[in-house]
């Protein structure tokens, strides 16, 4: 049986949603309550974030044709809905926005499509997803007349720069459409997601999200998705340059635990963020290994924090591109690894660098993995009389 996806806003698929024909009316102490039926028996699985911000498995085995799920949640929840047959096969999988009201799922040929009704969240993301798709398919195909070979755009480089051009100004009104969206839904449980989704992926700054955040209204600040944005803006207010660096303890590929507090008076910390996946962090590594050996001698220390949930991956990226001379650390286990150098100090995407000074202070965050800033940084840092670690010990 083959997966059905289809592609949305910010995690969902292309489910057909519309509005609810029957007042809701709470059952017991959860606010929805999911109804919807099969052709055959099948196990339905339900996952969603409930009230308290734990992640709930429901699974319900439809042996007549029909299914049901209630439960508690906060405002919204993104969720999955599986369907299987007795055999373990996957029939059919759906991705949506979960409300606080009787939602109904029609599954004639989960195989083909899914639809959802009387999700109001959910039928606001469907309906900015078609804003969203008509842009995508002007850049689908405004990027097939870019996306010439070499010898073509050398013969027409025109016309290959205003394609540039238009592919870089739809990029730009698909942000505008979602900050649209947040900035005229002060009460949308959706608007704190997008929010952070936008923050995350560096396309609005921290001002931009902390005013955003603060027209929500009160309900949807206290929602999951509201509480979530705070968090996250408070973390990274936390990491910002000029803030004492979050103290940090790990252990690095060599057994050895590192901690932020054993650099302190010492060493300029250089935390940089990479993976063997990513080619700009790869790429990055002969100027780094440049950098550090230039300023080791004034103080200059490297921990190179990896995203590899693959360790073999990690420590054969760390042999094949030799850096073993700085620090290196495996930093996630899993995929729901909380590990302390990615929340505490706000990293959402790689490469990231993060410059630390001896008196534990951030003094540079180059989340554009732009490594010529990072050098003219560094150049700056070290041509001062006061870069010397040797004035920081006592």
């Amino acid at each position: 049986m083959r997966k059905i996806k289809h592609y949305s806003l910010l995690f969902s698929f292309a489910i057909v949603s519309q509005a609810s024909e029957y007042p809701f009316s709470p059952i017991g102490n959860n606010n929805f309550f999911l109804t919807g039926s099969v052709t055959e028996k099948s196990v339905v699985i339900l996952k969603y974030t409930n009230s308290e911000a734990n992640s709930i498995k429901d699974t319900f085995l439809s042996k007549k044709a029909c299914f049901y799920f209630s439960g508690k949640i906060n405002g919204t929840s993104k969720a999955t809905l599986s369907i299987y047959n007795l055999k373990g096969e996957l029939r059919g999988e759906a991705y949506f926005f979960l409300s606080m009201s009787k939602i109904h799922v029609k599954t004639n040929n989960p195989g083909k499509s899914i639809q959802i009704s009387g999700s109001a969240v959910n039928d606001e993301n469907e309906n900015l997803n078609i804003g969203l798709s008509a842009i995508d398919k002007r850049i689908d195909s405004v990027s097939s007349i870019y996306n010439k070979s070499e010898s073509q755009a050398l013969l027409d480089p025109l016309n290959s720069f205003d394609s540039k051009r238009t592919i870089d100004s739809l990029q730009k009104a698909r942000i505008l459409l979602r900050k649209k969206f947040a900035a005229s839904h002060s009460n949308s449980f959706l608007s704190p997601e997008i929010i952070l989704f936008l923050f995350k992926r560096s396309e609005i700054n921290y001002a931009d999200a902390k005013r955003m955040y603060g027209y929500l209204s009160k309900n949807v600040k206290e929602s999951l998705y509201g509480i979530e944005l705070k968090k996250y803006l408070d973390i990274h207010q936390n990491s910002m340059v000029g803030m004492p660096a979050p103290p940090f303890a790990k252990t690095d590929i060599n057994g050895t635990e590192i901690n932020l507090s054993d650099f302190k008076n010492k060493n300029y910390i250089l935390l940089n963020y990479w993976a063997s996946y990513c080619l700009p962090c790869r790429k990055h590594v002969p100027q780094l290994k440049d950098l550090y050996s230039k300023y080791k001698d004034q103080g200059l220390k490297i921990i190179a924090v990896s995203w590899d949930f693959d360790r073999k991956a990690c420590l054969n990226a760390i042999k094949e591109d030799t850096t073993n001379d700085w620090i290196n650390i495996h930093g996630l286990s899993n995929q729901q690894d909380k590990d302390p150098f990615l929340t505490i100090y706000s990293v959402s995407h790689i490469p990231v660098y993060i410059l630390i000074d001896p008196n534990g202070i951030i003094i540079d965050r180059n989340e554009e993995g732009d490594m010529n800033k990072l050098e003219q940084k560094l150049k700056e840092v070290f041509s001062s009389p006061d870069s010397d670690p040797g004035i920081f010990q006592h």
